[in-house]
């Protein structure tokens, strides 16, 4: 097999990967993009289905402060629209029932509000004192990293209610327990985000708008300002296995017998994924223990559909919060034309490594039975339809949405 040579090989087809290939292109730089898979997303992913259309399985979320996404979005003339939240809302937690519209969730204790106030305050205030891009030069960084986010939560949180509910945010925005999470890691990812109620809530939040999806990355390959194109650049089902660096340059090996010889890498892959690569030079011993210590979170991502989308004719919004199973949250998934009805609900953390154990239709099935149990409607019961993504058994994801950082690193 004839060697490739470029100026960069990039490995990994997903946003990041194909973002970067077309800056490169578009500079006059020749590339070649490695991908593990057969197609190109990595943890965006729409599935093309034959009878409920266009699924997204993976990322399919964007809102304020997402600038670079929303750009791309725009360059690439596609459209965002809307998650319904028009509705009531349902919250759902320790046998209690509840709906509420706009940001608040509606609670028993009125003590509960302010506790949730300044709780969110606290987190937001300790957040800004940690240095976006370097939160180990935080004043308490060493404090703050020896501390998990559960740790915390117990220490600020006065009410049940209050913690039950950060539980399901924090759940929601991570992948993974409380008791996982450094406190300074999840307070540099509420800085990244600007606060807590941007990068955790609807209106005015990181869910505000959908389905950006899985187009953006189609129509990456062909974009003006890059002008990639699949056969040239973007290399399908070609893992790679090794990278050797010296004066003259770098040389990347694929599984397929591939050879890349470039002047500089760049890898775009998950980060837990590198130690599936072998380095010559070696990594940075520092990094090789980083890389044994960053989990991918857990979920499971599903879509149940169904002939119409009745909760609306009850004033509900499809989105509930809810700290029973198998899912803590879940919205509205309806296009904006009314077609193909479905609820998207996210299994997560621990209740996504317990319920992988089981079978598809057995997820189904809890799902519908908690469906109508949250939002008191027996039609629940009665999808037209099921997909799902289990992202743990994704083999070049090795999970989603991101890594998570315990105490410590």
């Amino acid at each position: 097999m004839e060697d490739i040579h470029v100026d960069v090989a990039v490995i990994g087809a997903g946003i990041s990967g194909l973002s970067a290939a077309c800056l490169l292109k578009k500079s006059g730089l020749s590339v070649a993009v490695l991908e593990a898979q057969n197609r190109v997303g990595g943890r965006t992913y729409t599935v093309r289905h034959p009878t409920h259309g266009s699924v997204d399985v993976g990322g399919a979320y964007v809102g304020p402060t997402q600038n670079r996404v929303f750009r791309l979005i725009k360059e690439l003339g596609l459209q965002v629209y809307n998650v319904n939240d028009e509705n009531r809302n349902v919250l759902y937690i320790n046998g209690s029932w509840s709906t509420f519209k706009g940001s608040t969730p509606s609670m028993k204790n009125p003590f509960s509000y302010l506790d949730l106030n300044h709780a969110i305050r606290t987190i937001d205030k300790m957040a800004e004192q940690v240095p976006l891009g370097a939160p180990w030069k935080a004043a308490k960084a060493k404090e703050w990293d020896s501390m998990t986010v559960q740790e915390f939560i117990n220490s600020i949180c006065w009410t049940w209610e209050t913690k039950r509910i950060m539980k399901i945010f924090i759940n929601a925005l991570f992948t993974a327990e409380l008791h996982q999470l450094s406190l300074l890691y999840f307070l540099q990812y509420i800085h990244s985000g600007q606060n807590f109620s941007r990068v955790s809530l609807i209106t005015g939040g990181a869910q505000l708008m959908d389905h950006w999806d899985h187009r953006v990355l189609l129509s990456l390959p062909s974009t003006h300002s890059g002008h990639l194109t699949e056969s040239q650049v973007v290399t399908m089902c070609s893992p790679v296995t090794s990278v050797t660096q010296d004066d003259a340059g770098a040389v990347v090996h694929t599984v397929d017998g591939k050879v890349v010889k470039c002047k500089y890498v760049i890898s775009a892959m998950p980060l837990t994924l590198l130690s599936r690569v072998r380095f010559s030079p070696p990594l940075p011993g520092l990094k090789a223990q980083l890389i044994q210590r960053v989990p991918m979170g857990s979920v499971i991502k599903t879509n149940l559909f169904y002939s119409t989308p009745f909760w609306r004719e009850l004033d509900l919004s499809g989105i509930a919060m809810s700290d029973t199973g198998p899912s803590s949250t879940c919205f509205d998934d309806t296009k904006p034309d009314g077609s193909h009805p479905s609820i998207m609900a996210f299994i997560l953390a621990d209740q996504c490594r317990s319920l992988s154990q089981l079978t598809k239709e057995e997820r189904k099935q809890k799902l519908c039975q908690q469906f109508a149990d949250i939002f008191k409607c027996e039609k629940f019961l009665e999808p037209v339809g099921y997909v799902e993504k289990n992202w743990l058994e994704d083999e070049y994801s090795g999970g989603c949405y991101s890594v998570t950082l315990p105490p410590g690193y």
